[in-house]
């Protein structure tokens, strides 16, 4: 009996069975469809969350750019003014610099002119030491009280005066012993005395030992003066080389040139 019900609805039956069959697989389907939806609409929102982020985090990156390039540009304009504030100082540096130097030079020209204003008046002078000019002084304290004075006389100038005389008519007269006329100046008055002598080195030598009563020549005013002022206080200077017949004649021009019988120390002229 169920046999024959079932061979009499057999197209029932199947039909139910792919309607249910049919409804299975719909509803796979749209299971499965609607899962996959939803892991898509979360992967979605994954990725809308994270363009979000993308987003925000560009937008930050861009703010943070503006604010680093705000920052930059004021330190390039700090520092473009600390550049200028710095080179002004270095101009105020340098001009003072150079006036300075400005000054160091016209006060080194000033000891050049100095120095050499020394040099040329100790160039033509006899130069004792301050040890040598002391311990005459003491000697001619005692002279004196001596019976022969003029051995300490002779002592003072071989100790102490010999010596620089030579190295004086040396310098002056660079090494020669030349014919001619001279001028021995008093450096306490500018007084001038002119000699005239075949051998200027050797004459002056003499002069100087006059001073000090031992030389060879006659003792004169010149020489009473050189005694009381110190010979190392009195210049001198070759005027001219002159061959031995022309002495005379030059020494009286240039006696009265600088008049130095009424002005001078020379006692006569020519």
């Amino acid at each position: 009996m169920l046999y024959s019900y079932i061979v009499r609805n057999i197209g029932g039956i199947v039909m139910a069975i792919f309607i249910i069959a049919a409804l299975i697989i719909v509803n796979f389907i749209y299971i499965h469809y609607y899962k996959k939806n939803l892991v898509l609409r979360k992967e979605k929102e994954i990725i809308d969350e994270a363009a979000r982020n993308v987003l925000e985090a560009k937008e930050k990156y861009r703010q943070e750019l503006d604010e680093i390039e705000l920052q930059h540009n004021a330190r390039m304009e700090q520092i473009s003014q600390e550049t200028q504030d710095a080179q002004y100082q270095c101009d105020i540096v340098q001009k003072t610099l150079d006036a300075l130097r400005e000054r160091r030079e016209v006060l080194n020209e000033d000891i050049r002119r100095e120095k050499k204003k020394i040099e040329e008046q100790t160039f033509f002078k006899i130069n004792l030491s301050p040890e040598a000019l002391s311990d005459i002084q003491v000697l001619r304290e005692i002279a004196p009280r001596l019976n022969r004075r003029i051995d300490i006389d002779k002592m003072i100038y071989d100790t102490y005066c010999a010596k620089p005389v030579l190295e004086m008519t040396r310098r002056v007269l660079n090494g020669e012993q030349p014919s001619g006329i001279y001028k021995i100046t008093r450096e306490k008055t500018g007084e001038i005395y002119i000699g005239k002598s075949t051998n200027v080195r050797d004459r002056w030598v003499q002069h100087a030992k006059s001073a000090y009563h031992c030389g060879t020549i006659s003792h004169s005013r010149l020489h009473t003066i050189m005694e009381e002022d110190g010979i190392e206080n009195f210049t001198f200077e070759l005027l001219e080389k002159v061959s031995k017949d022309k002495l005379t004649e030059r020494e009286k021009y240039w006696t009265e040139f600088y008049d130095t019988k009424k002005f001078g120390l020379n006692e006569r002229v020519g």
